[in-house]
């Protein structure tokens, strides 16, 4: 049952993973960016060694952003396996009806 309503169902839920994803992303980076920012006193040149692509890698080691990012990875996969389980419920019940 499960299959079929992803199958049915895969566009929308494939454009939630990608704007949940890069949701993320976005909030990677600005934890990146808050974590140099405070470190550097507020210096806006210490922005430009960062790596935006892959911002972990930049501060794999800080105990500072290894704290942001833990709070915000404490946060966000119970959203994004929420928004996930609502969407299995409205599509179940969905389906259910049609029957």
């Amino acid at each position: 049952m499960a299959w079929a309503l992803y199958t049915d169902h895969f566009k929308i839920l494939a454009r939630f993973g990608i704007i949940l994803r890069g949701i993320l992303q976005i909030i990677n980076v600005a934890a990146v960016c808050l974590t140099v920012l405070i470190q550097s006193g507020f210096d806006t040149t210490s922005l430009s060694n960062l790596n935006f692509i892959n911002p972990s890698a930049s501060l794999s080691h800080n105990l500072l952003f290894l704290l942001i990012n833990a709070v915000v990875q404490i946060t966000w996969l119970p959203f994004t396996a929420f928004v996930f389980i609502l969407a299995y419920l409205k599509y179940s019940n969905a389906n259910n009806l049609k029957k």
